[in-house]
């Protein structure tokens, strides 16, 4: 179906583009400023996005999903924005050796954890130790965890190797994994 509304939106029917802003606003929005952490410059930036999406739509061959092909000019963009501006903070360091020694296990399991009033605490600490993460982890803890793309997807969209992303996605939990456990007990574990 989306595939058929590209066509008709190339040959004229442009007032049909309105269904993919109400169907991917919301979630292009979440990713931009997941990554970001800016609402006045999410909300500018998926203005952005979409109007280079129309610009480009001939460029889609429907290789991919729609909102696959969608996020990457989403995470392109947001990077270039991201790379423009001067770092206010840059994210809290982490000691590659002790990573090693993190569970990964626990992020994984606080992640899935249903949402409840028990786990909201929780999700607040998991979403300011998403904060410390750098822009570029932002937005793959974003594209895997919220938007449940494929290793496969997100290699497409943030054109890299499937091998680099795991390894990625690996140390990013571990850093999650840290930045809970600092968040939770004031400190780094002990060795």
């Amino acid at each position: 179906m989306e595939y058929e509304y590209i066509k008709r939106i190339i040959n004229g029917e442009i007032e049909l583009y309105g269904y993919f802003l109400d169907t991917y606003g919301n979630r292009v929005y979440a990713l931009v400023q997941r990554i970001i952490n800016n609402r006045e410059d999410a909300e500018d930036l998926t203005q952005e996005v979409f109007i280079k999406a129309f610009e480009s739509l001939r460029s889609y061959r429907g290789e991919c999903q729609f909102s696959t092909w969608l996020y990457r000019i989403a995470c392109n963009l947001t990077t270039t924005v991201v790379r423009k501006k001067a770092r206010q903070e840059p994210p809290i360091p982490v000691d590659d050796m002790r990573l090693d020694e993190i569970d990964s296990d626990i992020f994984d399991e606080q992640f899935s954890s249903e949402p409840d009033d028990e786990h909201q605490e929780l999700l607040d600490d998991l979403q300011l130790a998403i904060s410390w993460l750098s822009e570029e982890e932002r937005g793959l803890i974003t594209l895997f965890y919220y938007e449940e793309k494929s290793v496969n997807e997100c290699a497409y969209i943030l054109r890299q190797s499937e091998n680099n992303i795991k390894v990625q996605l690996y140390r990013a939990r571990k850093k999650l994994s840290l930045y809970l456990y600092r968040i939770k007990h004031g400190n780094e574990p002990q060795s």
